[in-house]
């Protein structure tokens, strides 16, 4: 399945916004397993059996294009790379975050991951800031300053908010460096091998019970069943139908959906987990989602010379 763009059709919006909503649920179900599981554990399991589950896409492609694992190959190395600094690295910080901050301001920083491969891409690539682009970035990082200088922010949690800004910006470089693998790969293969060596990554912290291990207490039906449910269904499931939708629009205008990711997510922390609503997280929440869907929707031009 490769990320092309494609006529614009209701049912891959639909799909897109599938995907969304899974991925909306991850903050609020790893937050519930905090208390039996470690978060070297939940990472672990939780791309473990994403990756099964996105073997299948990989073969898939390998069968449509008989030049892609000679591709894969190639670029193993970077692969590698990408996978350690995108999941390995990225989601250990994210986990561990989750011990110290709200599952809603979690996922609130998160979804500002555009708005630093917007920045990153302007050094990578030689991109160009348009001017709605300089508005949405301008008003992401406004959003991000609005919810950590607020009395539940950084100066609450220096050690959760600090490792949750360094997991949104390794991500965003993960995302921004992707971009021309993803391009030559197709978006399956591509997110499938990544995922394999990060998960692989997790290994040393799982066998060294100094470094992590897996388990807090011992779990029961309903911990097994809800950390299956976020590898299974919220994580794997959430790639294959973004993927799919992406087959069926642009993907411009498929990823703008993404910018329902942070109400989605709060809300959830809110019902499910009785986290407080206040002020500014209401704002960053509207800042920084509008600041997004600015950000993706802006078309990006090449700096000539």
């Amino acid at each position: 399945m490769l990320l092309r763009g494609g006529k614009e059709t209701l049912e891959g919006y639909l799909l897109l916004g599938g995907g969304t909503a899974l991925w909306s649920t991850i903050e609020v179900a790893s937050k519930y397993l905090g208390g039996t599981f470690t978060p070297t554990g939940i990472a672990a399991v939780r791309f473990g059996l994403s990756s099964i589950l996105l073997l299948p896409l990989f073969w898939k492609a390998l069968r449509r294009d008989g030049l892609l694992g000679g591709r894969v190959r190639e670029r193993a190395f970077k692969l590698a790379t990408l996978g350690l600094l995108g999941i390995t690295g990225t989601f250990l910080l994210y986990h561990l975050s989750l011990d110290y901050i709200p599952a809603s301001s979690a996922a609130v920083i998160v979804s500002s991951v555009p708005v630093f491969v917007a920045i990153l891409s302007v050094f990578l690539f030689k991109e160009h800031f348009t001017p709605i682009k300089v508005l949405g970035v301008a008003g992401g990082l406004a959003g991000l300053l609005l919810l950590l200088l607020s009395r539940g922010g950084i100066a609450y949690s220096p050690v959760g908010y600090s490792l949750i800004l360094a997991a949104t910006l390794l991500f965003s470089l993960y995302t921004a460096l992707s971009h021309p693998l993803m391009k030559s790969m197709g978006a399956a293969a591509f997110t499938s091998t990544t995922l394999l060596f990060g998960t692989a990554g997790f290994l040393p912290f799982l066998l060294h019970p100094s470094l992590g291990g897996m388990l807090r207490g011992s779990p029961g039906m309903e911990e097994l069943l809800l950390i299956l449910y976020l590898g299974v269904v919220a994580t794997g499931g959430g790639y294959i139908l973004y993927f799919a939708g992406l087959s069926k629009v642009s993907p411009g205008a498929g990823s703008t959906l993404l910018f329902l990711k942070p109400p989605i997510a709060s809300a959830l922390a809110v019902l499910l987990l009785g986290e407080r609503v206040t002020l500014p997280l209401l704002l960053s929440i509207v800042v920084i989602s509008l600041s997004v869907y600015l950000v993706i929707s802006s078309p990006s031009k090449k700096i000539e010379g």
